[in-house]
């Protein structure tokens, strides 16, 4: 406990300049205790609201995303809409004027974290724009505004409730693609801070990957269209464009070069291709990619420590510990008090997210994804013989083929529910870390590994890992739950007694 306090001592001052210029982009809400500074603290240099201005007129004018983003999945299930990447659509006319309603008792327990997360973000916003959440039933909730005319009290109707998302989505606009360059230099020091506090705490537990403190974050190359003659997408690269990637023995860690993305662009229209064009937002497909900023460095990072450690792996073996790590690494650090990018609820937003997506390839299995090879690969930890081609996902060169972007998913978001609850307490989410580090890199090590051997053209130890059989920490190990048992426990509806008592925190 004392090094952990050191080196995060150490990781604070050396993200002092970059938290300050997050914090100066308008992106670091505030992150204060409660206990220490009570709930105002959490909406304390939110606009004051001016005389007459409804609610959706003042959410309008917010610009943290981490005050836009728990308002907008309140507001969304009040008019009944789940998805976090589509917009909604407009209710139906006769629908218009009835009550606005949130049944607590019918979401999942993801979304149960969100909003106890940000209970006191959210109150405190309410309370500036004049709006409170009252009870409806015993297990219902409706958000309520103060009718100045009236002087009284009345719930949002869902024509107002939509109006408030739509205001929303205009705020995440402004805060985001209204100042590309602004906002593409914000995504990369969010990404970087997300690596350097997923290395400061590997390396506390393992002491053997210190060196992966050193990999540095940075745009990828700006395509010239020009130059090459024709569109990224027409010449293959739109992928890797769009994409985190690591050069490892660079020490070099890619992002999207986010300042070409403009609404118009093909990376946009890359990313947004899969959505119905009625339901695109472009303002959370930004917010989507802010979550991926600091998610996908603690995908990266894994494959930083692979190659510290002189781990020689096929793609189906590397991918596997680096899909595994993702979601847990990315809930310790978004907890961890260096993260000034971080808000109250946005560990589980980003896995409310990966759920989302989960589910959605999973009701969707393409032809030859067999389930039970899934799970033979997931609790082997990648080096079970017989998956797929034992190589690469079963892909023959075309990498949008592969099955790796179904089966690394999955594996994500199960490894932060290996009894089928969300991981959340920050001692026992870094417990995990210091498991995974064990597992995965202290216990095959190639420079203190008995079966390692020399390797001439990299001057090193190298140890193979594609058949050496992995010491599975017990806390880690997935295989209590097959998947769509596990889908189930996250996805199921968190009953009456939870919802009870989730309304008594929201309650102003």
């Amino acid at each position: 406990k004392k090094i952990l306090v050191v080196e995060l001592v150490a990781a604070k001052e050396l993200h002092k300049s970059r938290d300050s210029q997050l914090d100066t982009m308008g992106i670091g809400p505030c992150r204060k205790s409660p206990q220490t500074l009570g709930s105002s603290s959490y909406g304390e240099d939110a606009p004051a609201r001016e005389e007459g201005e409804a609610p959706w007129q003042y959410f309008k004018r917010l610009r943290r995303i981490g005050y836009i983003s728990p308002l907008l999945m309140l507001f969304d299930r009040s008019i009944g809409h789940q998805n976090v990447f589509l917009t909604p659509q407009a209710p139906a006319k006769e629908e218009e004027d009835k009550q606005a309603i949130i049944d607590l008792s019918a979401i999942n327990q993801i979304e149960e974290s969100v909003l106890s997360q940000a209970k006191y973000t959210i109150k405190d916003l309410l309370r500036r724009a004049a709006c409170r959440i009252h009870d409806y039933d015993l297990q219902r909730v409706h958000v309520q505004l103060f009718d100045e005319e009236k002087k009284n009290w009345r719930p949002f109707t869902k024509r107002e409730a939509f109006l408030t998302v739509q205001a929303l989505e205009s705020a995440l606009s402004a805060s985001t693609q209204d100042d590309l360059e602004n906002w593409a230099e914000t995504l990369l020091n969010v990404a970087q801070t997300s690596y350097d506090n997923a290395a400061a705490l590997l390396s506390t537990y393992y002491k053997g990957l210190d060196k992966a403190r050193e990999f540095k974050v940075q745009f990828c190359s700006q395509y010239d269209r020009e130059a090459y003659g024709m569109s990224a997408t027409d010449l293959g690269l739109i992928t890797a464009l769009t994409g985190f990637m690591n050069s490892a023995h660079e020490g070099v860690i890619t992002i999207p070069y986010f300042k070409q993305w403009d609404s118009k662009s093909e990376f946009v229209e890359f990313k947004m291709k899969d959505i119905p064009e009625k339901s695109r937002s472009i303002p959370r497909m930004w917010r989507y990619m802010y979550w991926q900023c600091v998610r996908a460095p603690c995908h990266e990072i894994i494959h930083s420590c692979q190659h510290i450690c002189g781990q020689k792996m096929t793609t189906q073996v590397a991918e596997h510990d680096a899909y595994y790590s993702c979601n847990v690494l990315t809930l310790a650090v978004c907890g961890l008090p260096t993260c000034t990018f971080a808000y109250p609820g946005l560990g589980a937003e980003i896995v409310l997210a990966s759920y989302q997506n989960s589910k959605r390839k999973l009701d969707k299995l393409p032809e030859g994804f067999d389930l039970k090879v899934y799970e033979k690969w997931r609790d082997s930890f990648g080096v079970a013989k017989g998956c797929w081609n034992d190589k690469n996902f079963g892909s023959k060169g075309d990498l949008s083929k592969s099955f790796e972007f179904i089966a690394g998913p999955l594996v994500t978001l199960e490894a932060c529910a290996p009894d089928g609850k969300l991981i959340l307490a920050p001692m026992k989410l870094q417990e995990q870390v210091k498991a995974m580090a064990n597992t995965m890199f202290k216990k095959r090590d190639a420079k203190s590994h008995p079966g390692a051997s020399e390797d001439a053209k990299q001057k090193r130890k190298i140890l193979d890992c594609n058949s050496l059989e992995v010491e599975i920490a017990p806390r880690l190990s997935l295989s209590s739950l097959a998947i769509k048992a596990r889908m189930d426990q996250l996805g199921g509806k968190i009953g009456k007694a939870k919802a009870i008592a989730l309304k008594s925190e929201l309650r102003s």
